[in-house]
């Protein structure tokens, strides 16, 4: 899969962790996805982000995965 470009709907902080945040981003033609990101991408209801899905595969060779940060399940990378 790669990467597209998905609208953020809603983000909120992390339960677990002030570093992080939790964002429910619109997938086109699909249901919404979450993902979490770093406060140094700070992301705001409405905003157009590039989003790695699950499976995608980056320049680097990094396979973006499910992965579970701090008890909260993200489904792929901004």
């Amino acid at each position: 899969m790669p990467v597209i470009v998905m609208e953020t709907i809603a983000a909120e902080p992390h339960p677990n962790a002030d570093s992080l945040r939790i964002y429910q981003m619109k997938v086109p033609g699909k249901s919404k996805i979450q993902i979490i990101a770093n406060l140094d991408n700070v992301y705001q209801v409405g905003e157009i982000v590039a989003v790695a899905l699950v499976d995608s595969v980056l320049k680097d060779g990094t396979k973006i995965k499910p992965s579970k940060l701090r008890g909260v399940y993200s489904y792929g990378m901004a």
